[in-house]
């Protein structure tokens, strides 16, 4: 009876979810807190640098503002009374002064009125510098009010819209990412174990559906992050390629490589 030999499995393909990004992109985080009031954005929408993507209400800082106009009037108020009371203090040290050349005076009456005047040249100061941080605020919050109308940084498609009417929007949250639809790649993992299957150049085909497009590799990115066990691999779209219609920005797929020993 001939002697049975076993056949060693065949490398099989390493198959990666992918998706198809944009080079260049811009995330819009709100600027304060606000419950969104108006959104006329929607994902997939093109829009113009400049269209209003989304409103934040404001009413809180109306209320702000009002108080920074108040304490600006107030100190501009104190700024008025202290200019009055120093220029009479400025006078009254005038008189003491010449009071105090001729001998009708003393000189600690002199040196008095002079204190007093600095005294209230301080008050002036602080008036002036309170006048000048309520001007600060008020540029603010209404910087603050502007940036309330959300608007488009560039033309492009939105990716996304992360909120929803009504909700409450805080500083710093993403509120919506626009892309370039006309500058799109590919972006995949690749286990760090499978390193050496490709290099800058090769070719890959990334496969969303029934539809298939081919990209060169351009570039890998590894953090060296311990808990990370793989690299990030853009590859560039080939422009003669023939895109299916769901090659677009957004799409998600897969890309198929062969592994060490199997036909690519």
């Amino acid at each position: 009876m001939p002697e049975v030999h076993a056949v060693p499995d065949a490398p099989k393909d390493v198959e990666l979810p992918a998706v198809i990004t944009s080079r260049t992109s811009i995330s819009v985080a709100a600027q304060s807190d606000g419950n969104v009031m108006a959104l006329p954005a929607h994902t997939d929408g093109y829009v113009h640098k400049g269209d209003l993507l989304l409103q934040l209400d404001v009413a809180e800082l109306r209320s702000k503002l009002a108080e920074a106009q108040s304490s600006k009037a107030r100190a501009q108020g104190e700024a008025g009374r202290a200019g009055a009371q120093y220029a009479a203090a400025a006078r009254k040290q005038h008189i003491a002064e010449m009071l105090a050349r001729t001998g009708a005076g003393s000189m600690e009456e002199f040196r008095a009125a002079g204190s007093e005047r600095s005294a209230i040249g301080g008050d002036a100061a602080g008036a002036s510098a309170q006048i000048k941080a309520a001007e600060i605020q008020i540029a603010e919050v209404n910087r603050l009010i502007d940036l309330a109308n959300v608007k488009a940084p560039m033309d492009g498609t939105i990716a996304a819209v992360k909120v929803h009417m009504g909700d409450m929007a805080h500083k710093g949250q993403q509120l919506v990412r626009v892309f370039d639809p006309g500058d799109p790649i590919i972006k995949f993992s690749l286990p760090h174990a499978k390193a050496n299957l490709l290099k800058a150049g090769d070719v890959v085909q990334m496969t969303v559906g029934d539809s298939a497009v081919n990209a060169i590799v351009t570039n890998f990115t590894d953090d060296h992050d311990t808990a990370i066990d793989f690299l990030v691999v853009t590859a560039e779209l080939d422009r003669n390629s023939p895109h299916g219609p769901n090659i677009k920005v957004g799409a998600t797929g897969h890309v198929r490589i062969a592994d060490k020993g199997a036909v690519r």
